[in-house]
């Protein structure tokens, strides 16, 4: 979901010359997710690199919500996407796997 979104994010910005703005969101996500690397996977181990990944996906997909909605006013965006994947996560997280 998150990679069409920013395929649709990323052919508005090429159309309206903008296309900095997808690599500096890109930019600022991959350096949010080394810092949260570093912190986690030296307390929590593998979980700490789960809940990295989750957490960079859950800020991707909270931007490329804004700027979609910023650069194209008729995308219905799913509501009910982020508690779901939420909750998946949670419950995959919390519940240990055998």
């Amino acid at each position: 979901m998150i990679e069409g979104m920013m395929q649709l994010m990323a052919q508005v910005l090429v159309q309206k010359r903008k296309l900095y703005i997808a690599v500096i969101n890109g930019g600022v996500i991959l350096v949010f997710s080394l810092l949260l690397n570093y912190i986690f996977i030296s307390t929590l181990l593998i979980k700490g690199a789960v809940l990295t990944f989750f957490l960079c996906n859950l800020i991707a997909l909270i931007v490329v919500y804004f700027e979609t909605k910023n650069l194209v006013e008729w995308i219905m965006f799913p509501r009910w996407l982020v508690p779901i994947s939420s909750s998946i996560f949670l419950f995959s997280f919390i519940v240990p796997a055998t």
